[in-house]
């Protein structure tokens, strides 16, 4: 029985999310109406079935005991493909356009914004090519999708990149006027969606909430005049979702590049490591330039300065 390319897609997806929580397929074969997939975390192993049929369209089934602690964990995995493939009803618009942002958080890198023009007529496209959070995709995916929606989708798309140098020169503009990374990131959101909307006239507008209404509307002239949603946790929306895989594919790519030119490894996140590496980027190339990579308005920059005075006095 030939089976439609949803069914494909779904189980590419599904071995998306696999991926991701770093499971391994060790077997896929045909069964009636479907597919099975035998799932491992390199203790326990699962069986998972996939049925298709015109009636029902695609079911699931797990299989192994009751006790299989990889049960729940699948059971996870597949509700939270199913929220992203039948999203909530956020609106009712049949055009829109989405914005996103990656890297606030992150002491090494880019601060990026995206935006995504999207309409009801490309959602199954978006859901064809693996589009959903960018949260729930591992890097190796972010990369292969984005390129697909380059392909596909190049004149929906805008992009602003920040790059650590503009970032703290700006960072510090914004606070000198007595602003905040919010006011700065709602000015990057808003030259987002001004450039999208004079190129599609589209003026609804949905965003991943970060700030109040007011403040985006106010960070540039114009904005006044488009239909403006925010929602947290608006990736569940596949316009969003679009825009929160571009801007995170553009953040990772400003690390490959610094990792080009200062050849060491910068990795996402703000936790210990970032501060070792600050350390060791400091001992080989100067306190100064470290502007060249991070966000030094972060604590962490302090803690890297503290942790060098400290090892110099040990010496």
């Amino acid at each position: 029985m030939s089976r439609p390319q949803q069914f494909e897609t779904y189980i590419e997806q599904i071995k998306n999310a696999l991926s991701f929580q770093r499971l391994e397929m060790l077997s896929e074969r045909e069964i009636d109406y479907g597919k099975q997939l035998e799932i491992s975390d390199g203790e326990n192993s699962i069986t998972l079935n996939i049925y298709y049929s015109v009636k029902k369209g695609i079911s699931t089934v797990i299989g192994g005991a009751e006790t299989n602690p990889l049960r729940s964990l699948l059971t996870r995995i597949l509700q939270e493909l199913e929220n992203s493939l039948n999203p909530a009803n956020i609106h009712s618009w049949e055009s829109w356009l989405g914005t996103d942002e990656a890297g606030k958080g992150e002491f090494f890198g880019a601060l990026v914004v995206a935006g995504f023009f999207a309409d009801r007529d490309i959602v199954p496209k978006l859901q064809k090519i693996g589009v959903r959070d960018s949260k729930k995709l591992t890097s190796s995916l972010i990369e292969s999708v984005a390129h697909k929606l380059y392909k596909e989708f190049n004149e929906r798309i805008c992009v602003i990149v920040l790059r650590p140098e503009t970032y703290n020169r700006l960072y510090r503009e914004f606070t000198a006027k007595r602003k905040k990374l919010n006011e700065l990131m709602a000015w990057m959101h808003g030259r987002v969606i001004l450039d999208l909307q004079k190129r599609t006239g589209e003026k609804k507008v949905l965003v991943d909430k970060f700030t109040s209404d007011s403040n985006l509307i106010r960070s540039l002239k114009g904005l006044e005049q488009v239909e403006l949603l925010q929602v947290p946790k608006a990736e569940q929306d596949l316009g969003v979702a679009a825009s929160s895989i571009i801007a995170r594919y553009h953040y990772l790519a400003s690390l490959k590049q610094l990792k080009s030119k200062f050849r060491m490894d910068f990795r996402p996140g703000s936790g210990d490591q970032s501060i070792s590496t600050g350390i060791h980027f400091v001992e080989k190339y100067s306190l100064e330039r470290l502007y060249e990579v991070a966000k030094v308005h972060f604590k962490n920059y302090d803690k890297i300065k503290a942790k060098l005075q400290e090892n110099k006095e040990n010496l």
